[in-house]
């Protein structure tokens, strides 16, 4: 389900997130981690941060975060 602004988390990428090659987890700021997609497909580092947008089952949706002004 998708998550409005308000519920989105933060987190960490601590396994690449490739979608094309089923990998990816972040860690959320409670420390525990969940498997994640990325939802523009496109692959993400670890260290990027993220924002969650959505869930599907126990897999988060996740975007990279935009830049902090």
């Amino acid at each position: 389900y998708r998550l409005s602004p308000a519920e989105r988390e933060r987190g960490v990428v601590c396994e690449m997130i490739d979608n094309d090659g089923l990998t990816g987890r972040v860690e959320l700021s409670d420390h525990m981690t969940w498997s994640a997609r990325s939802a523009t497909g496109e692959v993400l580092p670890v260290g990027m941060r993220v924002e969650v947008v959505a869930q599907e089952s126990i897999k988060l949706i996740v975007k990279p975060c935009e830049p902090e002004a």
